[in-house]
């Protein structure tokens, strides 16, 4: 592997544990409004982070492209996502 390719590794194995804990705990993840999106987002991100480690190995132009798209597809889920939660979503409630 070339130098620096364990902090990819690391990057995807988290991100696979944190795919893993949203499906054990979708319960909570589906009440989160407009969560389909936020799920779009980090499925594309762990699709980015997977062409990364594995254009290591084989197919570098494919797979740096994939990893790419990857990358603009979650960055367009994730700000249709925050564009889309209502208003009173992110302020503070008050106490109780």
């Amino acid at each position: 592997m070339e130098p620096g390719s364990e902090r990819e590794v690391l990057t995807l194995a988290l991100g696979i544990a944190i795919a893993v804990v949203s499906v054990v705990k979708r319960h909570v993840f589906r009440g989160l409004p407009r969560a389909r999106r936020l799920g779009i987002a980090g499925a594309s991100m762990l699709v980015a982070w997977t062409a990364t480690v594995l254009e290591h190995l084989v197919f570098f132009e494919v797979l740096d492209t994939v990893e790419h798209l990857a990358y603009f597809g979650a960055a367009l889920a994730l700000t249709s996502w925050i564009v889309s939660v209502p208003r009173g979503f992110a302020e503070p409630r008050g106490p109780g």
